[in-house]
């Protein structure tokens, strides 16, 4: 909320600063299409780190990663919020917007959701 309070704020400027609102404008797109991985395991977990390996076989200069341990939850309003682990396994979400993908546990489906 508050960056996207920022960027309203600042979005007047757009035509008379063009140049010096840039990193703004970098930072709504970035705000608008991240890609959020979460992987919901322990970390040390190896289903988890699996999970993690594959995600870093990718270039994804657009990834924000969270690793939250079974229990715990994301805030009110994240995508993922809500969602656990599927049978005891470590599990990962792949979210962009307010849309998530299925859970996922096995490695090769991961790299197979991060490759379309």
């Amino acid at each position: 909320d508050q960056a996207e309070a920022t960027i309203a704020a600042f979005s007047g400027e757009l035509a008379e600063n063009f140049f010096g609102l840039a990193t703004l404008i970098n930072n709504a797109e970035f705000l608008a299409r991240a890609l959020q991985a979460v992987i919901v395991g322990e970390r040390e977990d190896e289903g988890t780190q699996k999970l993690l390996r594959a995600l870093y076989g990718h270039c994804l200069p657009d990834l924000v990663l969270q690793v939250i341990e079974p229990g715990d939850s994301l805030p009110e309003g994240h995508p993922a919020a809500g969602k656990g682990q599927t049978g005891g396994k470590a599990t990962a979400y792949l979210c962009r917007g307010a849309t998530c993908s299925l859970p996922i546990t096995d490695p090769a489906e991961l790299e197979r959701a991060l490759s379309t």
